[in-house]
């Protein structure tokens, strides 16, 4: 644990270092995973970094992120970001400050001396295991999922049962009468969903409107969430999916249950007890080249610590990168493994912060992970490890 005990030393210097009352820079928040740095230089623009501290720290730099729209910061932040070498905290918050200082001519506070004393060798302070996620345990058999997506492949030639801009009569498909407890039933309130978007569909392409999205990708997204509504795991109410304003490209899934032995299934029971929420939200857009491309999905609330789930809300998995996706890939499974990943991932919910991610900070999180881990690989843990 030598590499903790050296982080939470690190925090503490770093927050006696730069207090609340420093006249140029302020850490507002600093944890094992995260560390906010507010920038107030007299006369310079005030903006925030966030360090995204990463499970197998310090064997790998840190992510870093702003919104601010200066590209001094983002060159340095993306130099941070892509370190071949020295990942602590306060080597790097050091070499933030004094380049940025240098850039823009300002006097770099005296107090970047004691970030730059001498440090341990990474090896002293190496656990020896580091902890992302492995996307081979539990991931989805692309062998099998490539065999069933044949299979429905021959039965959309053959009845057209998921093409989108067919002239079968929907209508009566759609509303033969079935129990939502029988296997491959959709419950009534589903098919209303699948009929709404079917004559939207159909009335678009009378008036001869632009279609958002492909026919590819959307005759797919038609059919991942018939099946998500035919499964065992919708019905028991794991998850639920609804469509952000009618917008098939647009997800809005909920999280209801995870492992009932983990510290976040108590955390979602009294979720629901004290703000009244169902479950963790999570954010899918798709883009027109799906499957071709994974969807973007991100934690929208509530705030999370740990579980993989960066400052941003981006949900650090190799799964929902283009590295680590298969068109094969089921949207049922997708959740799941999700689900699967925060629990792993000893993600709990964070009740003193009711904010909630946004799509923008979330984005650029991914990217920056995406862009990071496409130089570094994904690091597989033992089997032992679970």
């Amino acid at each position: 644990m030598a590499c903790i005990k050296k982080l939470k030393e690190d925090i503490n210097l770093i927050k006696n270092l730069f207090p609340q009352n420093h006249n140029s820079i302020t850490i507002t928040e600093a944890t094992l995973d995260l560390v906010k740095i507010n920038f107030h230089f007299p006369g310079d623009a005030v903006f925030e970094v966030q360090c995204n501290i990463l499970e197998n720290y310090p064997r790998t730099p840190s992510i870093w992120c702003t919104e601010h729209e200066d590209q001094v910061v983002f060159s340095i932040l993306a130099e941070l970001s892509e370190a071949k070498s020295n990942y602590m905290l306060c080597p790097q918050l050091s070499t933030l400050i004094n380049q940025y200082c240098s850039l823009k001519k300002f006097e770099a506070p005296i107090e970047l001396s004691q970030l730059s004393l001498p440090i341990g060798s990474l090896e002293e302070c190496d656990e020896g295991q580091g902890s992302e996620i492995s996307i081979e345990e539990g991931a989805l058999d692309n062998s099998d999922m490539e065999e069933d997506m044949d299979e429905d492949n021959v039965d959309e030639e053959e009845d057209g049962d998921y093409e989108l801009f067919d002239d079968m009569d929907e209508e009566t498909e759609m509303e033969e009468p079935s129990s939502s407890t029988d296997k491959g039933a959709i419950a009534a309130k589903d098919k209303e969903v699948l009929v709404k978007l079917r004559h939207k569909a159909r009335e678009d392409r009378i008036s001869n409107k632009p279609i958002a999205g492909s026919t590819t990708a959307t005759d797919r997204l038609m059919k991942e969430l018939m099946d998500v509504y035919k499964s065992e795991s919708y019905k028991n109410d794991t998850f639920s999916v609804e469509l952000e304003d009618d917008n098939l490209y647009k997800w809005n899934i909920t999280l209801k249950s995870v492992d009932n032995e983990s510290p976040l299934y108590e955390d979602l029971k009294k979720l629901k007890e004290i703000r009244g929420e169902s479950g963790i939200l999570l954010k899918a857009i798709f883009k027109e080249d799906y499957p071709m491309s994974p969807p973007f999905i991100y934690v929208h609330s509530p705030q999370m610590t740990n579980g993989y789930v960066l400052g941003g809300g981006a949900i650090c998995m190799e799964l929902l990168t283009s590295q680590g996706w298969s068109s094969a890939y089921n949207m049922e499974s997708v959740i799941l493994q999700i689900a699967a990943t925060l629990v792993k991932g000893k993600g709990r919910i964070n009740f003193t912060n009711v904010a909630t991610y946004n799509h923008a900070k979330a984005k650029a999180y991914h990217e920056q992970l995406t862009k990071f881990h496409k130089s570094t690989g994904w690091f597989t843990p033992p089997k032992a490890d679970g």
